[in-house]
């Protein structure tokens, strides 16, 4: 479960190739993504924490309903979950999100 997370946090969730799952936590909030490698913006989101759970597969993480963010199930059939080369990315609060809101947050 993960709680009290701000609004443009992203949550990355993958496999590490052993049998385990990398969860990383990071903050998407002054991502410029027009700016790309020229060096002008922050393109790269920086990392709060990462999360190692042993013994189960992304897919079966996510699949399974076994994750919760801010108090809601969280599953392959949320909306705004998107997955590309293997893994699993959500924003907390974005447009397509339907997560409640962390308190005080806006969306968009």
């Amino acid at each position: 479960m993960l709680r009290n997370l701000d609004n443009d946090t992203g949550i990355g969730i993958r496999d590490d190739g052993n049998g385990n799952t990398i969860i990383t936590i990071d903050n998407r909030f002054n991502i410029d993504p027009t700016a790309g490698a020229s060096g002008t913006g922050n393109f790269v989101p920086s990392v709060i924490q990462t999360i190692t759970v042993q013994g189960i597969s992304a897919n079966a993480l996510v699949t399974q309903g076994l994750l919760e963010i801010n108090g809601t199930p969280f599953n392959e059939t949320t909306r705004g979950l998107t997955k590309t080369f293997g893994t699993y990315d959500y924003v907390v609060g974005a447009i397509a999100a339907t997560f409640p809101l962390r308190a005080g947050g806006t969306a968009g």
